[in-house]
């Protein structure tokens, strides 16, 4: 029952603090939502679409926050903040819902009395080329020009107009969409209207697109030429939002006529309160004005923050990303920076690839020292360069734990061997060791029994022998029991049973733990070793080889891990 109601309490603790834990969210949300529409209500109808696009919390709050949004512009029949509404709304969840409400207002608006009915299909054009598809788009603004033209809306018209040469500007026809615009200003010049402020709009939203593409194709003096007439209309219908774009093009006035101080100054003040692509244009001219006067480190800051500002809005490239990135590319690969230069080719496949679908193939240059192939290429290789290096990696790292293991295997071995020798020569004598271990001593025999008639021979066989040994015939490497008949004046069965029989071993075993013995007693004492080489020094105790020594030794310290230089070093250390 207590470890019921102990799992009972367990289980109310949790939930009581995923409940707060969703409370607190929930706050955090409205005061994200409240910020949200403070902040829109602060500003114009137009600017509050800023507002929106940058925001980054939840989806619900977004969606009232363009709801309100979408009314405010229906009621002030502003038609382009309304398609943007859309437009983002589109960007942050799906297509569709953009589309959907762009094809539900062109569905509404069937009938010629409703305000929208030639409004939708430019409503529809514009969702699209915010969508980055100029294609689309261009079909639409051609829909809502012919339904203009239809029912006599010069407005409506001149709008269309425009849009479609920016949609020929985006699919990279810039010759038509100057032209376009020409004849849409020239239009609007003859327009014969009383609503003057409406005839200075569109005058200016020409005047405008006219001023970029001169800009862009680098003839500052038609530009400027563009730009007094568009600063006459500013003077006569101000707006803080269109008097900001003449002060950008100032600066890049500036920059073409290569007052570089003066136009970095004008678009370094104008940064702060750019938004979108515009920004990226600004920094993009920017990093071009400290190219221009050798500053590298500046032009470097000004790139790395287009870079910068591009993702963290997720912004749509610009036909300039191709040079902020090639640039940023080689610095990658001057500072031997592997993943920034496989960031940059990812990105500059992807700008042209996004520039590629949005223009005609016959208007497509590639810049001076660019070529897609080339980067595609270099990535490759790159990709394989590292995955080569990751395998060599692998290898070494698995080489190099294969020998740290064995190195330990190794150390572990030489330590056990080193105790065992340690031991082995801290002990009295190897007869010490050996009694230590329960072995039967040498001398007595195993055999109960010799035949009478042999016996005595036996015994003077023995006796010679222990003469021998004490005079250390065993260290004459040649010996053998042929040698020692002849020295004994015997035979060789005499001596075979008296090596059997009274010193327990086979003749050769005999022989080498003679040597071995005499080896380990003279070499534990004082022991000249200099100008000796280890087979010198073995053959004064009767070993022929270093081979021979070796398995003796192993045998004798019963270790098969320890070896003659070891023996022999430890064996010097002591000594010295």
């Amino acid at each position: 029952m207590s470890s019921f109601l102990y799992k009972s309490k367990f289980i109310q603790v949790i939930v009581m603090l995923l409940i707060s834990c969703d409370l607190i969210s929930q706050e955090f949300q409205i005061e994200d939502c409240d910020r949200l529409f403070m902040e829109m209500s602060s500003l114009p109808l137009s600017e509050r679409i800023y507002e929106l696009n940058d925001f980054e919390g939840t989806s619900e709050c977004a969606e009232n926050a363009a709801n309100l949004l979408s009314k405010q512009a229906k009621i002030e029949r502003d038609s382009l903040t309304l398609s943007k509404v859309y437009a983002i709304m589109a960007y942050r969840t799906n297509p569709k819902y953009s589309l959907s409400y762009a094809d539900s207002l062109i569905t509404i608006s069937s009938k010629p009395s409703d305000y929208y009915f030639l409004e939708k299909h430019i409503i529809k054009g514009y969702v699209y080329y915010f969508l980055e598809n100029p294609l689309a788009a261009s079909h639409e603004f051609a829909k809502s020009y012919n339904l203009a033209k239809e029912y006599d809306d010069f407005d409506v018209e001149a709008r269309s107009q425009i849009w479609i040469a920016t949609t020929k500007e985006a699919q990279g026809g810039s010759a038509q969409a100057l032209e376009i615009y020409f004849n849409a200003l020239e239009d609007i010049e003859n327009w014969k209207t009383t609503d003057i402020e409406t005839k200075s709009e569109l005058k200016s939203s020409v005047l405008q697109s006219i001023i970029v593409l001169e800009l862009n194709r680098k003839n500052p003096d038609n530009a400027e030429h563009y730009m007094t007439e568009f600063k006459n209309i500013l003077q006569l219908f101000p707006d803080e939002y269109q008097a900001q774009k003449s002060r950008m093009w100032d600066g890049k006035l500036a920059y073409l006529k290569e007052d570089y101080d003066k136009a970095y100054d004008i678009l370094k003040r104008e940064l702060n309160t750019t938004h979108g692509s515009e920004k990226l244009d600004l920094l993009f001219t920017m990093g071009e004005i400290q190219g221009k006067k050798n500053n590298h480190l500046l032009m470097k800051q000004n790139f790395n923050r287009f870079d910068s500002v591009s993702v963290a809005f997720n912004l749509p490239p610009i036909p300039e990303s191709k040079n902020v990135y090639l640039f940023l590319l080689n610095e990658a690969i001057k500072n031997n920076s592997k993943d920034k230069q496989l960031e940059y080719y990812d990105k500059l496949i992807s700008i042209d690839s996004f520039l590629t679908a949005n223009k005609n193939a016959s208007d497509l240059i590639e810049l001076p020292g660019y070529s897609i192939k080339d980067i595609r290429n270099e990535r490759d290789k790159l990709i394989n360069r590292s995955n080569k290096k990751d395998y060599g990696l692998i290898f070494l790292g698995i080489t190099t734990f294969v020998i740290i293991v064995a190195l330990i295997f190794y150390f572990r071995k030489y330590s056990k061997a080193q105790k065992s020798l340690s031991d082995y020569l801290d002990n009295e004598s190897i007869e010490g060791k050996a009694s230590s271990k329960g072995k039967k001593p040498s001398g007595k025999s195993t055999v109960k029994k010799i035949d009478k008639e042999i016996e005595a021979s036996v015994k003077i066989a023995l006796h010679k022998l222990n003469m021998w040994e004490a005079n250390k015939g065993f260290t004459d490497k040649d010996v053998d029991m042929n040698i020692l008949a002849k020295i004994f004046k015997t035979n060789r069965t005499y001596i075979s049973k008296a090596v059997n029989v009274y010193k327990n071993k086979k003749f050769r075993a005999y022989i080498t733990d003679l040597r071995m013995e005499h080896f380990v007693q003279t070499t534990k004492k004082d022991y000249d070793y200099k100008n000796k080489n280890l087979n010198t020094i073995l053959e004064e105790f009767g070993f022929n080889s270093i081979d021979t020594f070796n398995r003796a030794l192993k045998a004798k310290l019963n270790n098969k891990n320890i070896t003659p230089a070891m023996y022999m070093k430890e064996i010097i250390k002591r000594n010295t």
